[in-house]
């Protein structure tokens, strides 16, 4: 505990100057409490001066005030600023904890690592009625919330004074003489669809004072986008995405085209703890393959690796975390093609037989029987037409969104395509879609020119699209997506390339 030396108590008891050698000898730092000045906008001005510095080293220096005649730092209103002052002479503007016509007193002192030493005490009685902030409450709130700052002699204050936010100015909507009713300012967001927690100071601005709140306020708001953590893998394009249960999964893929590296790294998402966990994976790295789920098990057809496109077919079980390798698959080798699951069967297709980044794609369509292991070729579907968008399966239901804006839904029975709608946006993405409470939620790239993505839904009841938000400052498009507890979770490659964000959708 610090030893604290008490100036009057030592003049007035033992009659000791600073000249006395008996107390010299130890070489204290001193300090004196200089009278009270004012301040051009009004404001008190506390004033200390050290008058020895000696071979102590100051840690800290300030003023501690109070109405009671014995100020000190563990009861009193104090300003500590680390370290020593610059000059011996050292200020302090006083903004709040200040009493109005009542008596107070102040001290200025000084702290070494082992002492703390006051100076002589010095009174005063404020002439000038100024505000004193105590509290706010709640001390988090949102944006157009009303809280309460409470405090005394608030009647005091001139009719156009403000109570700021850090720098912006919040709408007043009553005054006593102890509480302020004011609503958090709008402007303390500057992005409505991102979610935002920050502290920051509130200050009361009247007559060019300004008196502020020691309490800091925390901006809780609720947007659209909330960051979470990063990925912790290596940012990538041509991964692929999909969820199982409650779990979404993410990884594969390869550098920026012309592609030189591939990556074989697979993971998994944990939402309670924003958690990523690698899983073992024993094929060769490949970008671009195409996946569907079927119960526990995912399937993953084709790719893009360093020798090219493969025609390889992996089983992943999602409960043991095993690989099973399958029957190649037997038709053109593919990447950059979608699937999905119905029933007992996977499809497969509409992918582009080239292994660089061109989107040369084919027309081809494939059944898959999981029980056998075994494909068959179906009647090529939308001649003529790119693809070069991933499918969106939703209540045993699976559209397709294709380049040429237009949406389509897979007839089971038959095994035919059905024209469902116009895409009203610019499609550009092959991994930009998602379903989301029977929903599906698409990544349009109408103003990616202007570093924004906007963000679709098309609503399966009423089968119309409607523009829900958008996601800005986006270096690419989101490379991957998935629903969980009926939050979006989107992955989004971050200028330079270099991070992987993920951001959670609340749509």
């Amino acid at each position: 505990m610090k030893k604290q030396f008490w100036y009057l108590i030592i003049l007035l008891t033992g009659f000791i100057t600073c000249d006395d050698e008996s107390y010299s000898d130890k070489k204290y730092p001193r300090v004196e409490t200089l009278d009270i000045t004012e301040a051009k906008n009004g404001n008190l001005v506390f004033s200390g001066k050290i008058t020895f510095r000696s071979d102590h080293k100051i840690t800290k220096h300030g003023f501690v005030w109070s109405v009671v005649q014995d100020p000190n730092l563990e009861k009193s209103f104090k300003e500590v600023t680390e370290g020593a002052p610059k000059d011996n002479i050292f200020l302090y503007e006083v903004t709040s904890g200040v009493v109005n016509n009542t008596v107070q007193y102040v001290r200025a002192f000084l702290q070494t690592d082992n002492y703390v030493i006051y100076g002589p005490i010095v009174s005063f009685k404020p002439s000038k009625i100024q505000p004193l902030l105590e509290e706010i409450s709640p001390a988090e709130a949102d944006v157009n919330e009303t809280v309460i700052i409470k405090g005394l002699n608030f009647n005091q204050l001139p009719e156009n004074f403000g109570i700021l936010f850090g720098d912006v100015e919040g709408e007043i909507l009553s005054v006593s003489d102890t509480e302020i009713a004011v609503k958090v300012p709008q402007g303390l967001i500057d992005d409505r669809n991102l979610s935002v927690t920050k502290t920051t100071l509130i200050t009361i601005r009247a007559a060019g004072a300004t008196f502020k709140l020691d309490q800091l306020f925390t901006l809780s708001y609720p947007g659209k986008w909330t960051q979470l953590n990063d990925f912790p893998g290596t940012a990538r394009i041509g991964a692929v995405c999909f969820k199982v249960g409650d779990t979404g999964y993410f990884g594969f893929g390869s550098s920026r085209c012309p592609a030189t590296t591939y990556y074989n790294d697979l993971w998994k998402y944990n939402k309670q703890t924003d958690s990523w966990t690698q899983i073992a994976t024993p094929m060769a790295a490949r970008a671009t393959p195409t996946s569907f789920v079927y119960g526990t098990k995912v399937y993953l057809v084709g790719g893009r690796t360093n020798s090219g496109v493969t025609k390889e077919v992996w089983e992943f079980d999602s409960i043991s975390e095993a690989w099973t390798k399958k029957s190649d698959f037997p038709g053109v080798i593919q990447n950059f093609g979608f699937g999905f699951a119905i029933g007992n069967h996977g499809y497969y297709g509409c992918a582009t037989s080239d292994h660089t980044c061109g989107n040369s794609y084919n027309n081809q369509f494939w059944r898959y029987d999981i029980a056998t292991d075994n494909w068959t070729k179906l009647d090529d579907i939308f001649t003529g037409e790119a693809i070069g968008q991933i499918a969106v399966n939703t209540s045993n239901r699976f559209f397709i969104l294709k380049d040429v804006r237009k949406l389509y839904e897979f007839n089971g029975s038959n095994e035919k395509w059905e024209f469902v709608s116009q895409i009203p946006f610019a499609t550009y993405n092959p991994l930009s879609s998602f379903n989301f409470n029977d929903n599906i939620i698409a990544f349009g790239s109408t103003l990616r020119q202007e570093g924004a993505q906007m963000v679709y839904q098309f609503d399966l009841s009423t089968m119309k699209w409607e523009n829900r938000t958008y996601l800005s400052d986006l270096y690419s498009e989101a490379i991957g997506g998935f629903a969980i507890d009926n939050t979006g979770i989107v992955l989004v490659n971050k200028n330079p390339f270099q991070t992987i964000e993920v951001w959670k959708l609340d749509p």
